[in-house]
Protein backbone atom coordinates (compact mmCIF):
# COMPACT_ATOMS: atom_id res chain seq x y z
CA UNK A 1 0.00 0.00 0.00
CA UNK A 2 1.28 3.46 -0.90
CA UNK A 3 2.48 5.94 1.71
CA UNK A 4 -0.32 8.44 1.01
CA UNK A 5 -2.93 5.72 1.57
CA UNK A 6 -1.50 4.92 5.04
CA UNK A 7 -1.54 8.61 5.93
CA UNK A 8 -5.18 8.88 4.81
CA UNK A 9 -6.22 5.86 6.93
CA UNK A 10 -4.40 7.24 10.00
CA UNK A 11 -5.99 10.67 9.53
CA UNK A 12 -9.52 9.24 9.23
CA UNK A 13 -9.01 7.04 12.32
CA UNK A 14 -7.70 9.96 14.38
CA UNK A 15 -10.64 12.15 13.32
CA UNK A 16 -13.11 9.41 14.28
CA UNK A 17 -11.53 9.04 17.75
CA UNK A 18 -11.71 12.81 18.30
CA UNK A 19 -15.39 12.81 17.32
CA UNK A 20 -16.15 10.26 20.05
CA UNK A 21 -14.48 12.33 22.80
CA UNK A 22 -16.79 14.57 24.86
CA UNK A 23 -16.29 18.31 24.40
CA UNK A 24 -14.04 19.91 27.00
CA UNK A 25 -15.28 22.36 29.62
CA UNK A 26 -13.56 25.24 27.84
CA UNK A 27 -14.84 24.45 24.35
CA UNK A 28 -18.47 23.94 25.43
CA UNK A 29 -18.61 26.97 27.73
CA UNK A 30 -16.28 29.58 26.21
CA UNK A 31 -19.15 31.25 24.35
CA UNK A 32 -21.10 31.90 27.58
CA UNK A 33 -20.93 35.47 28.84
CA UNK A 34 -22.40 36.77 32.11
CA UNK A 35 -23.77 40.17 31.12
CA UNK A 36 -25.03 41.15 34.55
CA UNK A 37 -25.52 39.87 38.11
CA UNK A 38 -27.61 41.69 40.70
CA UNK A 39 -27.29 40.33 44.26
CA UNK A 40 -29.93 40.71 46.98
CA UNK A 41 -28.43 40.14 50.45
CA UNK A 42 -31.13 39.56 53.13
CA UNK A 43 -30.28 39.54 56.85
CA UNK A 44 -33.01 38.19 59.15
CA UNK A 45 -33.68 39.19 62.75
CA UNK A 46 -32.33 35.87 64.05
CA UNK A 47 -29.16 35.62 62.00
CA UNK A 48 -30.32 33.61 58.96
CA UNK A 49 -28.95 35.10 55.73
CA UNK A 50 -30.53 34.60 52.31
CA UNK A 51 -28.61 35.55 49.16
CA UNK A 52 -30.29 35.73 45.74
CA UNK A 53 -28.03 36.19 42.71
CA UNK A 54 -30.01 37.28 39.63
CA UNK A 55 -28.06 36.32 36.49
CA UNK A 56 -28.35 37.55 32.93
CA UNK A 57 -26.31 35.31 30.61
CA UNK A 58 -25.62 35.66 26.91
CA UNK A 59 -24.51 33.19 24.25
CA UNK A 60 -21.90 34.82 21.98
CA UNK A 61 -21.06 31.59 20.16
CA UNK A 62 -22.45 29.81 17.12
CA UNK A 63 -23.81 26.74 18.97
CA UNK A 64 -26.66 26.44 21.46
CA UNK A 65 -25.80 26.08 25.16
CA UNK A 66 -27.84 23.86 27.51
CA UNK A 67 -26.04 24.45 30.81
CA UNK A 68 -23.91 26.85 32.79
CA UNK A 69 -21.60 26.44 35.79
CA UNK A 70 -21.86 28.21 39.15
CA UNK A 71 -19.78 27.84 42.31
CA UNK A 72 -19.42 28.58 46.01
CA UNK A 73 -16.31 29.12 48.09
CA UNK A 74 -15.77 25.81 49.92
CA UNK A 75 -15.33 27.69 53.22
CA UNK A 76 -19.07 28.44 53.19
CA UNK A 77 -20.36 25.02 52.10
CA UNK A 78 -21.00 23.72 55.64
CA UNK A 79 -22.95 26.90 56.43
CA UNK A 80 -25.22 26.46 53.40
CA UNK A 81 -28.68 25.11 54.34
CA UNK A 82 -30.13 25.02 50.82
CA UNK A 83 -29.50 26.15 47.25
CA UNK A 84 -31.97 26.29 44.38
CA UNK A 85 -32.21 27.77 40.90
CA UNK A 86 -35.22 29.15 39.04
CA UNK A 87 -36.08 31.27 36.01
CA UNK A 88 -36.40 34.92 36.99
CA UNK A 89 -39.48 35.65 34.88
CA UNK A 90 -41.60 32.58 35.77
CA UNK A 91 -40.14 31.13 39.03
CA UNK A 92 -39.94 27.77 37.23
CA UNK A 93 -37.30 25.73 39.06
CA UNK A 94 -34.24 24.53 37.14
CA UNK A 95 -32.20 21.40 37.87
CA UNK A 96 -28.93 21.80 39.78
CA UNK A 97 -26.35 19.01 39.64
CA UNK A 98 -23.39 19.04 42.03
CA UNK A 99 -20.03 18.12 40.50
CA UNK A 100 -16.87 16.96 42.33
CA UNK A 101 -14.63 19.61 43.84
CA UNK A 102 -11.94 20.48 41.30
CA UNK A 103 -9.37 21.35 43.97
CA UNK A 104 -9.53 25.10 43.27
CA UNK A 105 -11.18 26.02 46.57
CA UNK A 106 -14.73 26.09 45.17
CA UNK A 107 -17.65 23.66 45.11
CA UNK A 108 -19.53 23.71 41.81
CA UNK A 109 -22.95 22.99 40.34
CA UNK A 110 -24.26 22.73 36.77
CA UNK A 111 -27.43 24.68 35.98
CA UNK A 112 -29.40 22.69 33.38
CA UNK A 113 -31.61 24.80 31.12
CA UNK A 114 -34.94 23.31 30.07
CA UNK A 115 -34.69 25.10 26.73
CA UNK A 116 -31.35 25.77 24.97
CA UNK A 117 -29.72 29.18 25.05
CA UNK A 118 -29.42 29.86 21.33
CA UNK A 119 -26.68 31.99 19.73
CA UNK A 120 -27.01 35.76 20.48
CA UNK A 121 -29.88 35.10 22.93
CA UNK A 122 -30.13 36.10 26.61
CA UNK A 123 -31.49 34.09 29.54
CA UNK A 124 -32.31 35.26 33.07
CA UNK A 125 -32.26 32.99 36.10
CA UNK A 126 -31.72 33.30 39.86
CA UNK A 127 -29.64 31.32 42.34
CA UNK A 128 -31.08 31.40 45.86
CA UNK A 129 -28.94 30.32 48.83
CA UNK A 130 -29.59 30.31 52.57
CA UNK A 131 -26.80 30.38 55.17
CA UNK A 132 -26.42 30.09 58.92
CA UNK A 133 -23.47 31.01 61.16
CA UNK A 134 -22.25 33.83 58.88
CA UNK A 135 -22.64 36.41 61.63
CA UNK A 136 -20.36 37.10 64.58
CA UNK A 137 -21.76 38.78 67.67
CA UNK A 138 -20.00 41.88 69.03
CA UNK A 139 -20.99 44.36 71.74
CA UNK A 140 -23.21 47.46 71.68
CA UNK A 141 -26.07 45.81 69.78
CA UNK A 142 -23.76 45.12 66.83
CA UNK A 143 -23.47 42.11 64.51
CA UNK A 144 -20.58 41.65 62.07
CA UNK A 145 -20.95 39.84 58.72
CA UNK A 146 -18.39 38.56 56.20
CA UNK A 147 -19.00 36.86 52.85
CA UNK A 148 -17.67 36.66 49.29
CA UNK A 149 -18.18 40.04 47.65
CA UNK A 150 -18.99 38.57 44.23
CA UNK A 151 -20.70 35.40 42.99
CA UNK A 152 -18.28 32.50 42.53
CA UNK A 153 -18.18 31.93 38.78
CA UNK A 154 -15.81 30.41 36.21
CA UNK A 155 -16.78 33.24 33.86
CA UNK A 156 -15.98 36.94 33.78
CA UNK A 157 -18.92 39.02 35.07
CA UNK A 158 -19.33 42.09 32.89
CA UNK A 159 -21.48 44.05 35.37
CA UNK A 160 -22.32 43.57 39.07
CA UNK A 161 -24.21 45.38 41.81
CA UNK A 162 -25.95 44.39 45.05
CA UNK A 163 -28.52 45.50 47.61
CA UNK A 164 -28.24 44.71 51.33
CA UNK A 165 -31.50 44.33 53.26
CA UNK A 166 -31.77 44.14 57.05
CA UNK A 167 -34.36 44.17 59.85
CA UNK A 168 -36.38 47.36 60.22
CA UNK A 169 -34.93 48.05 63.69
CA UNK A 170 -31.31 48.34 62.58
CA UNK A 171 -28.82 50.50 60.71
CA UNK A 172 -26.28 49.06 58.27
CA UNK A 173 -22.74 50.35 58.12
CA UNK A 174 -22.47 50.89 54.37
CA UNK A 175 -19.20 49.18 53.29
CA UNK A 176 -19.23 51.15 50.04
CA UNK A 177 -19.40 54.68 51.51
CA UNK A 178 -18.26 53.95 55.11
CA UNK A 179 -21.42 55.49 56.58
CA UNK A 180 -24.36 54.21 58.66
CA UNK A 181 -27.65 53.95 56.77
CA UNK A 182 -31.11 52.52 57.28
CA UNK A 183 -31.71 49.46 55.08
CA UNK A 184 -31.65 48.82 52.19
CA UNK A 185 -28.11 49.75 51.15
CA UNK A 186 -27.14 49.77 47.45
CA UNK A 187 -23.66 49.21 46.09
CA UNK A 188 -22.18 51.06 43.11
CA UNK A 189 -22.11 49.17 39.81
CA UNK A 190 -18.83 47.39 39.15
CA UNK A 191 -17.58 45.99 35.84
CA UNK A 192 -15.38 43.15 34.59
CA UNK A 193 -15.29 40.99 37.74
CA UNK A 194 -12.70 38.30 37.16
CA UNK A 195 -13.53 34.59 37.34
CA UNK A 196 -13.33 32.84 40.71
CA UNK A 197 -12.90 36.06 42.65
CA UNK A 198 -12.16 35.48 46.36
CA UNK A 199 -12.54 39.09 47.50
CA UNK A 200 -14.70 39.41 50.62
CA UNK A 201 -17.13 42.05 51.86
CA UNK A 202 -17.16 42.99 55.56
CA UNK A 203 -19.79 45.12 57.26
CA UNK A 204 -21.87 45.26 60.41
CA UNK A 205 -25.41 46.11 61.44
CA UNK A 206 -26.44 47.88 64.65
CA UNK A 207 -29.84 47.25 66.22
CA UNK A 208 -31.75 50.29 67.42
CA UNK A 209 -34.04 48.34 69.79
CA UNK A 210 -33.28 46.07 72.71
CA UNK A 211 -34.92 42.89 71.42
CA UNK A 212 -32.24 40.15 71.64
CA UNK A 213 -31.44 37.50 69.06
CA UNK A 214 -31.93 33.86 70.01
CA UNK A 215 -31.42 30.46 68.46
CA UNK A 216 -32.69 26.94 69.11
CA UNK A 217 -29.69 24.87 70.22
CA UNK A 218 -31.66 21.66 69.79
CA UNK A 219 -35.17 20.44 69.08
CA UNK A 220 -35.95 16.80 69.93
CA UNK A 221 -39.28 15.50 68.66
CA UNK A 222 -41.32 12.29 68.93
CA UNK A 223 -44.34 11.65 66.68
CA UNK A 224 -46.22 8.63 68.01
CA UNK A 225 -48.73 6.79 65.78
CA UNK A 226 -49.64 4.26 68.48
CA UNK A 227 -52.88 5.97 69.45
CA UNK A 228 -56.41 5.57 68.10
CA UNK A 229 -57.84 8.58 66.29
CA UNK A 230 -54.97 11.01 66.83
CA UNK A 231 -51.20 11.48 66.56
CA UNK A 232 -49.31 12.36 69.75
CA UNK A 233 -46.43 14.86 69.35
CA UNK A 234 -43.89 15.58 72.10
CA UNK A 235 -41.02 18.06 71.67
CA UNK A 236 -38.14 19.37 73.78
CA UNK A 237 -36.75 22.80 72.84
CA UNK A 238 -33.43 24.18 74.08
CA UNK A 239 -33.08 27.93 73.42
CA UNK A 240 -30.06 30.21 73.89
CA UNK A 241 -29.85 34.01 73.95
CA UNK A 242 -27.07 34.75 71.43
CA UNK A 243 -26.85 38.52 71.89
CA UNK A 244 -25.55 40.98 70.89
CA UNK A 245 -23.92 41.87 74.18
CA UNK A 246 -25.81 44.99 75.26
CA UNK A 247 -29.26 43.68 74.34
CA UNK A 248 -31.96 43.23 76.94
CA UNK A 249 -32.57 39.80 78.47
CA UNK A 250 -34.86 37.47 76.50
CA UNK A 251 -38.35 37.49 78.00
CA UNK A 252 -40.39 35.72 75.29
CA UNK A 253 -39.88 32.84 72.86
CA UNK A 254 -41.81 32.47 69.62
CA UNK A 255 -42.36 29.51 67.32
CA UNK A 256 -45.22 27.94 65.35
CA UNK A 257 -47.04 24.60 65.31
CA UNK A 258 -49.50 23.09 62.78
CA UNK A 259 -52.85 24.88 62.75
CA UNK A 260 -54.73 21.59 63.35
CA UNK A 261 -52.89 20.94 66.65
CA UNK A 262 -55.10 20.41 69.71
CA UNK A 263 -54.62 19.93 73.47
CA UNK A 264 -51.46 22.06 73.54
CA UNK A 265 -49.30 21.84 76.68
CA UNK A 266 -46.10 23.83 77.27
CA UNK A 267 -44.13 23.27 80.46
CA UNK A 268 -40.67 23.08 81.97
CA UNK A 269 -39.19 21.37 85.00
CA UNK A 270 -41.24 23.52 87.38
CA UNK A 271 -44.66 23.28 85.73
CA UNK A 272 -46.86 24.96 83.11
CA UNK A 273 -45.62 27.97 81.11
CA UNK A 274 -47.81 30.91 80.12
CA UNK A 275 -48.30 31.20 76.35
CA UNK A 276 -50.51 32.81 73.72
CA UNK A 277 -51.73 31.16 70.52
CA UNK A 278 -52.54 33.11 67.36
CA UNK A 279 -53.98 31.62 64.17
CA UNK A 280 -51.98 32.16 60.99
CA UNK A 281 -52.92 29.98 58.00
CA UNK A 282 -51.12 26.63 57.96
CA UNK A 283 -49.43 27.36 61.29
CA UNK A 284 -50.51 28.82 64.59
CA UNK A 285 -48.01 31.19 66.20
CA UNK A 286 -47.06 30.43 69.80
CA UNK A 287 -45.52 33.06 72.08
CA UNK A 288 -44.18 31.90 75.47
CA UNK A 289 -43.90 34.55 78.17
CA UNK A 290 -41.07 33.96 80.65
CA UNK A 291 -42.20 36.72 83.01
CA UNK A 292 -43.41 37.08 85.70
CA UNK A 293 -43.52 33.37 86.71
CA UNK A 294 -40.08 32.57 85.21
CA UNK A 295 -36.88 34.56 84.66
CA UNK A 296 -35.64 36.37 81.55
CA UNK A 297 -32.74 34.67 79.75
CA UNK A 298 -29.53 36.71 79.73
CA UNK A 299 -26.80 36.69 77.08
CA UNK A 300 -25.32 33.19 76.68
CA UNK A 301 -27.88 31.52 78.97
CA UNK A 302 -30.00 28.53 77.91
CA UNK A 303 -33.60 27.58 78.66
CA UNK A 304 -35.23 24.17 78.08
CA UNK A 305 -38.95 23.51 77.90
CA UNK A 306 -41.36 20.89 76.52
CA UNK A 307 -44.25 21.13 74.06
CA UNK A 308 -46.97 18.49 73.64
CA UNK A 309 -50.00 18.44 71.36
CA UNK A 310 -52.10 16.04 69.28
CA UNK A 311 -52.89 16.04 65.54
CA UNK A 312 -55.98 14.54 63.84
CA UNK A 313 -55.04 11.27 62.24
CA UNK A 314 -57.08 11.83 59.03
CA UNK A 315 -54.90 14.79 57.98
CA UNK A 316 -51.72 12.73 57.81
CA UNK A 317 -52.74 9.08 57.35
CA UNK A 318 -54.94 7.09 54.99
CA UNK A 319 -56.09 3.47 55.17
CA UNK A 320 -56.66 0.76 52.58
CA UNK A 321 -57.40 -2.54 54.30
CA UNK A 322 -54.31 -3.46 56.33
CA UNK A 323 -52.13 -0.93 54.48
CA UNK A 324 -51.59 2.44 56.15
CA UNK A 325 -50.07 5.37 54.23
CA UNK A 326 -48.38 8.20 56.13
CA UNK A 327 -47.52 11.49 54.45
CA UNK A 328 -45.95 13.94 56.88
CA UNK A 329 -43.21 16.58 57.14
CA UNK A 330 -41.20 15.67 60.23
CA UNK A 331 -40.40 19.37 60.61
CA UNK A 332 -43.89 19.96 61.96
CA UNK A 333 -43.19 23.38 63.44
CA UNK A 334 -41.62 26.65 62.33
CA UNK A 335 -39.01 28.43 64.43
CA UNK A 336 -38.12 31.65 62.56
CA UNK A 337 -34.53 30.95 63.59
CA UNK A 338 -31.77 28.47 63.11
CA UNK A 339 -32.17 25.08 64.80
CA UNK A 340 -28.60 23.92 65.33
CA UNK A 341 -29.55 20.27 65.88
CA UNK A 342 -32.94 18.77 65.01
CA UNK A 343 -33.84 15.14 65.64
CA UNK A 344 -37.25 13.59 65.06
CA UNK A 345 -38.51 10.04 65.74
CA UNK A 346 -41.64 8.86 63.93
CA UNK A 347 -42.84 5.84 65.94
CA UNK A 348 -45.02 3.29 64.12
CA UNK A 349 -47.36 0.83 65.88
CA UNK A 350 -45.74 -2.18 67.50
CA UNK A 351 -45.60 -5.18 65.18
CA UNK A 352 -46.26 -3.21 61.99
CA UNK A 353 -44.13 -3.91 58.91
CA UNK A 354 -42.81 -1.15 56.65
CA UNK A 355 -43.45 -1.88 52.98
CA UNK A 356 -42.08 1.29 51.37
CA UNK A 357 -40.82 4.73 52.28
CA UNK A 358 -39.28 7.79 50.67
CA UNK A 359 -37.35 10.60 52.34
CA UNK A 360 -33.86 12.08 52.73
CA UNK A 361 -31.54 11.72 55.75
CA UNK A 362 -33.82 8.95 57.08
CA UNK A 363 -32.73 6.02 59.26
CA UNK A 364 -35.02 3.11 60.19
CA UNK A 365 -34.61 1.52 63.63
CA UNK A 366 -36.68 -0.76 65.86
CA UNK A 367 -37.10 0.52 69.41
CA UNK A 368 -39.01 -1.65 71.92
CA UNK A 369 -40.48 -3.62 69.01
CA UNK A 370 -41.78 -0.46 67.32
CA UNK A 371 -40.41 0.49 63.87
CA UNK A 372 -39.03 4.02 64.21
CA UNK A 373 -38.19 6.47 61.42
CA UNK A 374 -35.42 8.86 62.53
CA UNK A 375 -34.49 12.18 60.92
CA UNK A 376 -31.29 13.74 62.32
CA UNK A 377 -29.76 16.91 60.85
CA UNK A 378 -27.99 20.16 61.69
CA UNK A 379 -28.49 23.78 60.64
CA UNK A 380 -32.25 23.50 60.16
CA UNK A 381 -34.26 26.57 59.12
CA UNK A 382 -37.87 27.16 58.08
CA UNK A 383 -36.79 26.52 54.48
CA UNK A 384 -35.65 22.99 55.32
CA UNK A 385 -37.76 19.96 54.50
CA UNK A 386 -38.09 16.49 56.02
CA UNK A 387 -41.05 15.12 54.07
CA UNK A 388 -41.53 11.36 54.36
CA UNK A 389 -44.01 9.03 52.68
CA UNK A 390 -44.41 5.65 54.32
CA UNK A 391 -46.58 2.62 53.70
CA UNK A 392 -46.77 -0.06 56.36
CA UNK A 393 -48.83 -3.18 57.03
CA UNK A 394 -50.73 -2.80 60.30
CA UNK A 395 -52.05 -6.38 60.48
CA UNK A 396 -49.48 -7.41 63.07
CA UNK A 397 -49.85 -4.39 65.33
CA UNK A 398 -51.83 -4.07 68.55
CA UNK A 399 -53.21 -0.79 67.21
CA UNK A 400 -54.80 -2.63 64.27
CA UNK A 401 -56.47 -5.20 66.51
CA UNK A 402 -57.77 -2.64 68.99
CA UNK A 403 -59.07 -0.51 66.14
CA UNK A 404 -61.28 -3.32 64.76
CA UNK A 405 -64.04 -4.42 67.18
CA UNK A 406 -65.12 -7.25 64.85
CA UNK A 407 -61.70 -8.88 65.18
CA UNK A 408 -61.86 -8.58 68.96
CA UNK A 409 -65.31 -10.24 68.97
CA UNK A 410 -64.06 -13.09 66.76
CA UNK A 411 -61.01 -13.67 68.98
CA UNK A 412 -63.16 -13.79 72.12
CA UNK A 413 -65.56 -16.20 70.40
CA UNK A 414 -62.77 -18.54 69.28
CA UNK A 415 -61.17 -18.56 72.74
CA UNK A 416 -64.51 -19.33 74.41
CA UNK A 417 -65.25 -22.15 71.93
CA UNK A 418 -61.84 -23.73 72.42
CA UNK A 419 -62.25 -23.57 76.18
CA UNK A 420 -65.56 -25.45 76.03
CA UNK A 421 -64.17 -28.09 73.63
CA UNK A 422 -61.01 -28.76 75.61
CA UNK A 423 -62.83 -28.71 78.92
CA UNK A 424 -64.86 -31.68 77.73
CA UNK A 425 -62.20 -33.46 75.69
CA UNK A 426 -59.14 -33.43 77.95
CA UNK A 427 -58.82 -36.75 79.85
CA UNK A 428 -58.46 -36.74 83.57
CA UNK A 429 -55.24 -38.78 83.41
CA UNK A 430 -52.41 -36.91 81.80
CA UNK A 431 -49.75 -38.22 79.47
CA UNK A 432 -46.24 -38.13 80.83
CA UNK A 433 -43.80 -36.55 78.38
CA UNK A 434 -40.11 -36.91 78.96
CA UNK A 435 -37.85 -34.21 77.60
CA UNK A 436 -34.20 -33.41 77.90
CA UNK A 437 -33.52 -30.49 80.21
CA UNK A 438 -29.85 -29.83 79.34
CA UNK A 439 -27.63 -29.99 76.27
CA UNK A 440 -24.66 -32.37 76.60
CA UNK A 441 -21.42 -30.60 77.57
CA UNK A 442 -19.57 -31.83 74.49
CA UNK A 443 -22.14 -30.21 72.17
CA UNK A 444 -22.14 -26.94 74.13
CA UNK A 445 -18.33 -26.90 74.06
CA UNK A 446 -18.24 -27.49 70.29
CA UNK A 447 -20.87 -24.78 69.68
CA UNK A 448 -18.95 -22.22 71.78
CA UNK A 449 -15.67 -23.05 70.03
CA UNK A 450 -17.22 -22.66 66.57
CA UNK A 451 -19.03 -19.44 67.45
CA UNK A 452 -15.91 -17.85 68.95
CA UNK A 453 -14.12 -18.64 65.68
CA UNK A 454 -17.00 -17.04 63.77
CA UNK A 455 -16.85 -13.85 65.89
CA UNK A 456 -13.08 -13.66 65.29
CA UNK A 457 -13.58 -14.03 61.51
CA UNK A 458 -16.31 -11.36 61.51
CA UNK A 459 -13.88 -9.02 63.29
CA UNK A 460 -11.28 -9.91 60.65
CA UNK A 461 -13.70 -8.76 57.92
CA UNK A 462 -14.16 -5.45 59.77
CA UNK A 463 -10.37 -5.00 59.86
CA UNK A 464 -10.08 -5.78 56.14
CA UNK A 465 -12.79 -3.21 55.36
CA UNK A 466 -10.95 -0.59 57.42
CA UNK A 467 -7.57 -1.34 55.76
CA UNK A 468 -9.17 -1.18 52.31
CA UNK A 469 -10.83 2.16 53.06
CA UNK A 470 -7.49 3.54 54.24
CA UNK A 471 -5.89 2.20 51.03
CA UNK A 472 -3.53 -0.10 52.90
CA UNK A 473 -4.79 -3.02 50.79
CA UNK A 474 -5.04 -3.22 47.04
CA UNK A 475 -8.41 -4.05 45.57
CA UNK A 476 -7.35 -7.44 44.27
CA UNK A 477 -5.71 -8.47 47.57
CA UNK A 478 -8.73 -7.22 49.54
CA UNK A 479 -11.20 -9.26 47.46
CA UNK A 480 -9.07 -12.39 47.80
CA UNK A 481 -8.75 -12.12 51.60
CA UNK A 482 -12.44 -11.22 51.95
CA UNK A 483 -13.53 -14.25 49.89
CA UNK A 484 -11.35 -16.63 51.94
CA UNK A 485 -12.72 -15.25 55.22
CA UNK A 486 -16.33 -15.46 54.03
CA UNK A 487 -15.77 -19.07 52.90
CA UNK A 488 -14.45 -19.95 56.36
CA UNK A 489 -17.51 -18.35 57.97
CA UNK A 490 -19.77 -20.29 55.61
CA UNK A 491 -18.13 -23.59 56.65
CA UNK A 492 -18.60 -22.72 60.33
CA UNK A 493 -22.26 -21.83 59.69
CA UNK A 494 -22.86 -25.28 58.21
CA UNK A 495 -21.45 -26.91 61.33
CA UNK A 496 -23.46 -24.62 63.61
CA UNK A 497 -26.67 -25.38 61.71
CA UNK A 498 -26.18 -29.08 62.51
CA UNK A 499 -25.82 -28.34 66.25
CA UNK A 500 -28.55 -25.70 66.73
CA UNK A 501 -31.48 -28.23 66.69
CA UNK A 502 -30.02 -29.76 69.87
CA UNK A 503 -30.41 -26.44 71.67
CA UNK A 504 -33.87 -25.74 70.28
CA UNK A 505 -35.18 -29.19 71.22
CA UNK A 506 -34.21 -28.59 74.85
CA UNK A 507 -35.73 -25.10 74.77
CA UNK A 508 -35.54 -22.69 77.68
CA UNK A 509 -32.48 -20.47 77.94
CA UNK A 510 -30.55 -22.62 75.43
CA UNK A 511 -33.05 -21.82 72.67
CA UNK A 512 -33.19 -18.14 73.67
CA UNK A 513 -29.41 -17.75 73.37
CA UNK A 514 -29.25 -19.38 69.92
CA UNK A 515 -32.16 -17.27 68.65
CA UNK A 516 -30.66 -14.09 70.14
CA UNK A 517 -27.31 -14.74 68.43
CA UNK A 518 -29.06 -15.06 65.06
CA UNK A 519 -30.95 -11.80 65.69
CA UNK A 520 -27.71 -9.98 66.60
CA UNK A 521 -26.08 -11.23 63.38
CA UNK A 522 -29.00 -9.85 61.37
CA UNK A 523 -28.85 -6.51 63.19
CA UNK A 524 -25.11 -6.21 62.50
CA UNK A 525 -25.64 -6.91 58.78
CA UNK A 526 -28.41 -4.28 58.64
CA UNK A 527 -26.24 -1.66 60.39
CA UNK A 528 -23.29 -2.34 58.07
CA UNK A 529 -25.60 -1.91 55.05
CA UNK A 530 -26.84 1.40 56.54
CA UNK A 531 -23.22 2.48 57.02
CA UNK A 532 -22.44 1.77 53.35
CA UNK A 533 -25.50 3.82 52.26
CA UNK A 534 -24.48 6.64 54.60
CA UNK A 535 -20.97 6.81 53.09
CA UNK A 536 -22.43 6.79 49.57
CA UNK A 537 -24.77 9.68 50.40
CA UNK A 538 -21.86 11.59 51.98
CA UNK A 539 -19.76 11.15 48.83
CA UNK A 540 -22.69 12.50 46.78
CA UNK A 541 -22.86 15.48 49.19
CA UNK A 542 -26.41 14.62 50.21
CA UNK A 543 -25.50 14.84 53.89
CA UNK A 544 -23.45 17.41 55.77
CA UNK A 545 -20.02 16.45 57.22
CA UNK A 546 -20.98 17.08 60.85
CA UNK A 547 -24.08 14.87 60.51
CA UNK A 548 -22.07 12.19 58.68
CA UNK A 549 -19.44 12.04 61.41
CA UNK A 550 -22.05 11.73 64.16
CA UNK A 551 -24.09 9.03 62.38
CA UNK A 552 -20.94 7.14 61.36
CA UNK A 553 -19.78 7.17 65.00
CA UNK A 554 -23.21 5.99 66.23
CA UNK A 555 -23.31 3.10 63.74
CA UNK A 556 -19.84 1.91 64.81
CA UNK A 557 -20.80 2.08 68.49
CA UNK A 558 -23.83 -0.11 67.78
CA UNK A 559 -21.65 -2.64 65.90
CA UNK A 560 -19.23 -2.82 68.84
CA UNK A 561 -22.14 -3.26 71.26
CA UNK A 562 -23.52 -6.14 69.16
CA UNK A 563 -20.11 -7.85 69.20
CA UNK A 564 -19.93 -7.50 73.00
CA UNK A 565 -23.43 -8.99 73.38
CA UNK A 566 -22.46 -11.96 71.19
CA UNK A 567 -19.36 -12.65 73.29
CA UNK A 568 -21.40 -12.36 76.49
CA UNK A 569 -23.99 -14.89 75.26
CA UNK A 570 -21.29 -17.38 74.21
CA UNK A 571 -19.65 -17.03 77.61
CA UNK A 572 -23.02 -17.68 79.27
CA UNK A 573 -23.28 -20.94 77.31
CA UNK A 574 -19.79 -21.93 78.47
CA UNK A 575 -20.96 -21.50 82.06
CA UNK A 576 -23.55 -24.24 81.41
CA UNK A 577 -20.86 -26.85 80.68
CA UNK A 578 -21.05 -29.49 83.38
Amino acid sequence: MKKWAWLLIIGITFSFILSLMPPSYASSQKSVKIANVHRDFYISRNGIITIIDNYEVRNDGLDSVTSIYIGLNEDYLQKLTYIKCYLSDSDEELDLQAIPNQGNGFDQWIVLFKTPLNPKDHKNFSIEMEFVDLISISTEKRVAIQFNKYPSSPYLIEQFDETIFGPSDCTIHDPFTDTDKAPPVNSPTETNIKAWSTETINFYITFTTGTPMYGFISVKQEIDLNNIGYIQVAEEHEVRNIGPGSMDALSSIKFAIPSDAKNIMIYDLYGQLSFNEKSGGSFNNISISLTPNRYAIRIGEKFTYNVEYVLPIENYMSFSGDIVSVNIDLLLGRFNSQVYHFISHLILPKGSMIQSFTGDNIIINCIDGKPTITFDDYGITDSSNAQVNIQYNSAGSYWFILGHPLIIALIIGVIASLYVVFKRAIPTTGIKIERKTVVPSSIVREFCFLYEQKIALMSEIDKLDKQYQRRKLRSREYRKLLKNTENNISDIDKSLDEIKPEFRSVGGRYKEIVDKLEILEGEKTTIKDSLVRLKARYKRKQIKPIAYRKLNRDFKKRINKIKSNMERLVQELRDYII
